[in-house]
């Protein structure tokens, strides 16, 4: 077809060929296909001496010849084939361009193939059709960016898509109708990158695809609808039907089908389909799985890796979720990281870190941790629901803060024992080790015990234990001094007495010394014959009752 085709018009013309020997008064048998250039007409021969005979031997040129008053060979001067009367054949060459030396090579007469004339008659085939389909003239353009599709029965035309080129741009099904000065753009689609004006450096593959794009530039859509309305965003990439198509932002990647599809915020970057679909004005979000992150509205600055990675989320921010399903449950909370961990977790929680999943990690191996010392820190703790954390011991933390001396009354009943661990029940060693037991310790301290998820009693609060350990031994301390207070009284008291004692004696004895020695010098100054004052009996056994005995042993100083 398209041998017929110069400048978007046609032109063309089939005759039968008994129409042709007609117009040239030449009575002839039906043309035969085609053998050779040297193959002789079966043209029913002319009159040796013929006026037709003599023309075709003044005409024929190029190594034509007249045998058996017929024409051979494989040209004939064109000026003069409408005066050669009984020609089977005007020309026998495969090749129209080729048929004879004609000052118009677009004619060509009973030619087997007439693909490169412009005008073709009695042709077996033009173009490889049949000479019969072309009885008909055919007349009519297409605009720019199209070409003739089909040739209808009445010689009307249909167009369709064609490549286009305007400068460095080039589009197929699309014309750049409002381009003005835009350049290095690639359209090809139905629409695609239709309303460009000056962006440049933008690729659109599929129908709509940047069908809205003026001045937008370095844009990538690969997919129908994608980046449909964007207008003047720039730096986007769009792969997948309707990837982006709702967006006139910036900065936005996006790979599958409807991603960031209602999307107007900038800086997102989106991979799997519906992932981040519900984006309106979120900006600095990514999204890596099937829909991640997919009804984010206006959530900022969100990380989601996995399938369905925090998918409900719609306005929280900061969140970082990996893993399938991680985070599933979160709908507005802020600055959460989820770990591997499928719906734990509350709706609006923020400030939380959860690593796998309750119920399916029995084991925590955590490098840099063993061995390494702190110093003084406060020690890290974990209740039944594996949340994490130290205790803090401040006033300002803390309320109905009440003495615990009742408390201690009950604390010799708790039983300290040794034991193992049962093999199965711990990742380690089975060395003996010390200790309580949380059901014993639970009937005296039901407080001191952490509950499982059965209310059966899991662990014994040791970290809590040293609070009534202290208590206890502050009340023994007490007990102890109170005590020591009265033995050194009573040791004190008992000095007293004893000096008292002693005095007492002292005093006795220095009585009893003076009576003596007064007694003895009477005796003295008696036998010596002087007058005593007081009349005593001398005598050790005197029965006077006022008189001192005498004590033995003591010698009176006269």
């Amino acid at each position: 077809m398209s041998a017929f085709i110069r400048k978007n018009s046609v032109t063309m013309v089939a005759v039968a060929a008994a129409a042709l020997v007609t117009a040239l008064g030449v009575a002839s048998a039906a043309p035969g296909p085609h053998r050779d250039s040297a193959t002789t007409s079966k043209a029913k021969q002319l009159p040796k001496n013929s006026v037709g005979a003599k023309q075709l031997k003044k005409n024929a040129v190029n190594g034509s010849k007249v045998k058996n008053n017929s024409l051979t060979g494989a040209d004939i001067k064109a000026s003069t084939l409408g005066t050669v009367p009984n020609a089977t054949r005007a020309a026998s060459a495969e090749s129209a361009g080729h048929a004879y030396s004609a000052n118009d090579a677009g004619h060509a007469f009973n030619a087997d193939h007439a693909g490169s004339a412009s005008l073709a008659e009695n042709a077996d085939h033009l173009g490889g059709l049949i000479a019969s389909a072309f009885q008909l003239r055919v007349s009519g353009s297409c605009p720019g960016g199209q070409a003739i599709a089909v040739v209808n029965q009445d010689g009307s035309v249909a167009c369709g898509p064609s490549v286009y080129r305007a400068g460095d741009n080039v589009a197929a099904g699309s014309t750049f109708s409002a381009l003005t000065t835009g350049g290095q753009n690639s359209a090809f689609g139905g629409q695609a990158l239709e309303s460009l004006t000056s962006g440049g450096a933008n690729a659109a593959l599929g129908d709509l695809a940047l069908s809205h794009n003026t001045t937008g530039t370095a844009n990538s859509a690969f997919g129908a609808f994608a980046l449909a309305t964007n207008i003047n965003g720039y730096g986007n990439s769009a792969f997948g039907q309707g990837a982006l198509k709702n967006s006139n932002a910036s900065a936005n990647a996006a790979f599958g089908d409807e991603v960031l599809g209602g999307s107007v915020g900038g800086s997102n970057s989106a991979f799997g389909t519906n992932s981040m679909m519900d984006n309106l004005n979120g900006e600095g979000n990514a999204a890596l799985g099937h829909s991640a992150l997919r009804k984010n509205t206006s959530g900022n600055g969100n990380v989601a890796v996995g399938a369905q990675a925090i998918w409900q989320n719609t306005t929280g921010s900061e969140n970082v979720a990996i893993g399938s399903g991680a985070g599933a449950s979160l709908v507005s909370g802020s600055n959460n990281v989820y770990l591997g961990s499928d719906n734990v977790g509350g709706a609006s929680e923020s400030n939380t870190i959860r690593i796998g999943t309750p119920g399916t990690q029995d084991a925590t191996y955590l490098a840099g941790v063993s061995g390494t010392n702190l110093g003084a820190e406060p020690q890290v703790v974990v209740n039944g629901e594996g949340r994490l954390g130290v205790e803090v011991s401040s006033r300002r933390f803390k309320t109905d803060v009440q003495p615990i001396d009742a408390e201690l009354d009950r604390l010799m009943r708790l039983r300290p024992v040794s034991f193992r661990y049962r093999r199965a029940d711990v990742h380690g060693t089975d060395r003996v080790q010390f200790g309580l037991l949380a059901e014993q310790v639970a009937k005296v301290y039901p407080n001191l015990v952490a509950r499982g998820g059965d209310g059966r009693p899991y662990s014994v609060l040791y970290q809590e234990l040293p609070a009534l350990l202290v208590g206890q031994a502050q009340r023994q301390q007490g007990r102890i001094d109170r005590q020591q207070k009265r033995i050194h009284a009573l040791r004190s008291q008992n000095r007293h007495q004893r000096a008292d004692r002693l005095a007492a004696a002292r005093g006795q004895e220095a009585l009893k010394v003076g009576q003596f020695r007064r007694l003895a010098r009477c005796c003295f100054a008696r036998q010596a014959g002087l007058f005593c004052a007081r009349r005593e009996s001398c005598a050790t056994n005197s029965t006077d009752s006022r008189a001192p005995m005498a004590t033995p042993g003591i010698k009176f100083d006269p």
